[in-house]
């Protein structure tokens, strides 16, 4: 198998939020924001294997989404086919944080079909 290398945007406001973001919860975010990378922009990879990539437990793995979504890097999107959940990076935190933000508006998620 041939290795592949790519790579993955991450915003400044998460390198530098040392006040709310741990190392671990950085690691979390970077690597499901490398797995969102596709046409609906959130990761499709189950929450075990996510636990499984980075070898945390049940609880860290929460704990770490948790405070992600608290701090707004991270949005929870339920599927509507199923009961599944999920993951997608907010980028644009600025436009995110605005009092008229709608979870769905075209401007809180990163376009990544420039990457095709």
């Amino acid at each position: 198998m041939k290795n592949e290398s790519y790579f993955t945007i991450v915003e400044n406001d998460i390198i530098n939020d040392i006040e709310h973001i741990s190392n671990l919860e950085f690691r979390l975010y970077v690597i499901i924001s490398s797995l969102s990378n596709n046409k609906n922009g959130y990761c499709y990879l189950s929450y075990s294997n996510l636990r499984k990539k980075i070898s945390i437990s049940e609880r860290q793995f929460y704990r770490c989404i948790n405070n992600l979504v608290k701090y707004n890097y991270l949005i929870k999107i339920k599927s509507t086919n199923s009961q599944r959940v999920f993951l997608q990076p907010v980028v644009n935190r600025v436009v995110s944080e605005r009092k008229d933000y709608n979870k769905n508006s075209e401007f809180n998620l990163f376009d990544y079909d420039w990457l095709s």
